[in-house]
């Protein structure tokens, strides 16, 4: 199971529309679980829901960028030097949770899998690599989003 390096308290209105359990079970086999960091975020919740916007649900990055004599010192205590895989699941209103965790298993999880499989060789590369889920309420349906760069 991947361990939760962080997790934001939320107010009663909010909640997480996926647990670390079902993420490790939808991702196991995919990701070196010694360079993952599971992440539990209001962040972009309360930034959206004050605007109306869609909000990013659930969101899978990679970082390495290997150090030089330039890297500053603090970078490698930081361990910003070691290739690091991020999921990041984003508090949602509860009066959606229900349906977007549906849309999450039904729909991301194999679009992440997908996306992973497609990456599979970033792996100790200097990269930076990131897809996320972001539910848009006006469609009341999920959208997809991602970058890649060397």
């Amino acid at each position: 199971m991947f361990p939760t390096a962080y997790k934001d308290k939320i107010p009663k209105t909010l909640s997480y529309p996926v647990k670390a359990k079902l993420i490790s079970e939808e991702l196991d086999g995919m990701l070196p679980e010694e360079e993952v960091h599971l992440t539990f975020s209001t962040y972009w919740a309360l930034y959206s829901i004050k605007r109306g916007a869609p909000c990013e649900v659930i969101s899978v990055s990679y970082s390495y960028h290997k150090a030089s004599q330039y890297t500053p010192h603090r970078f490698e205590e930081l361990e910003k030097e070691k290739p690091k895989w991020t999921i990041n699941v984003e508090a949602i209103p509860n009066t959606i949770s229900y349906h977007v965790t549906e849309l999450l298993q039904k729909e991301a999880f194999p679009k992440i899998r997908e996306w992973l499989h497609s990456q599979k060789d970033i792996t100790g590369k200097s990269a930076s690599a990131w897809f996320a889920a972001i539910y848009n309420e006006e469609m009341d349906g999920l959208e997809y989003k991602e970058h890649l760069y060397w």
